[in-house]
């Protein structure tokens, strides 16, 4: 079910969850390239590591329009997201999305 979303809210919120999970994934990219091997217990280390941001990542993406308002603020809170990617929602979306991220700050 979709929530009373309406045709452009969810094209908006398809696109952001796609440029969030770019910049989820340029994250991890960065995070990898920083992270210091000097020996094999780092590599496994790094390997744990990976398994670990797969793990938190793996459907952090797949957008579900029941708790898509939540998404959309988690993504902004973890600066996946700007609030300029949200813009075009509605402003009753936006304004509902904005109350949300304020409470994880």
């Amino acid at each position: 079910m979709s929530q009373g979303w309406s045709a452009t809210d969810k094209s908006v919120a398809h696109k952001a969850a796609a440029r969030a999970e770019a910049k989820a994934e340029a994250e991890v990219l960065e995070l990898f390239r920083a992270y210091p091997v000097k020996n094999a217990d780092d590599l496994w280390r790094l390997e744990l590591q990976i398994r670990e941001w797969r793990r938190e990542r793996k459907h952090a993406f797949t957008l579900n329009f029941e708790r898509a308002e939540d998404q959309l603020a988690e993504w902004l809170h973890k600066a996946w997201l700007s609030p300029g990617d949200l813009a075009a929602l509605s402003d009753t979306r936006r304004e509902r999305i904005r109350a949300k991220t304020g409470y994880r700050k």
